[in-house]
């Protein structure tokens, strides 16, 4: 992801990002230092998101890179929870959780 991302010479960059609802979010996105490369970490906004589609322990969050030719690179985030299925597992994505 590091290499899709403009830091502009600082250790975090807010990143827009759409969910599947198409509402427009913004996570912060933070180099820390992993060895000899950065990792990056994602946090302010981050805990909202997994809040408004109810994620628990075990439920991951995606980030998406999509290229469009007339507004250059965005980013979407998903919401996918496990369930086990007769033929194995499968990751399904995760509705926003009505209030």
């Amino acid at each position: 992801m590091d290499e899709h991302l403009d830091f502009a010479g600082n250790n975090s960059v807010d990143l827009r990002v759409k969910d599947s609802c198409g509402e427009l979010r913004v996570i912060r996105c933070w180099k820390r230092k992993n060895g000899d490369h950065d990792k990056p970490v994602l946090s302010s906004g981050l805990l909202k998101f997994v809040a408004d589609y109810g994620l628990g322990v075990g439920d991951k969050v995606v980030l998406l890179r999509e290229d469009d030719h007339s507004l250059g690179s965005q980013f979407r985030i998903e919401a996918r929870r496990r369930i086990v299925l007769l033929d194995g597992d499968d990751w399904v994505e995760v509705t926003r959780v009505a209030y």
